[in-house]
């Protein structure tokens, strides 16, 4: 399976990225930067809006997984944007 991992560019290295791309390679999993797998993953941050018109233009009846601060922290408090579009859109 072809898991693409979806970004934005920032000065912080995506570490969670990184270590679930290890983990999936090391389990027999291809992993790329883009839109081309057959899962899309993106970790939504505040101020990455862009990532989720990315995925859901580019879904095209592929999975689609979101974590990062956003949606893990964020949907405990009320009013989080990003967290309530994350999670309702891909539940």
């Amino acid at each position: 399976m072809k898991v693409s991992f979806v970004t934005v560019p920032t000065t912080i290295e995506p570490l969670g990225i990184m270590h679930l791309s290890a983990s999936l390679k090391q389990a027999g999993h291809e992993c790329s930067i883009g839109i081309e797998g057959d899962i899309l993953a993106a970790s939504i941050m505040p101020g990455s809006e862009g990532i989720l018109e990315i995925l859901e233009k580019e879904k095209k009846g592929r999975r689609v997984i979101v974590g990062g601060p956003a949606p893990t922290i964020g949907w405990r408090q009320r009013n989080n944007y990003m967290a309530e579009c994350a999670i309702k859109k891909y539940e």
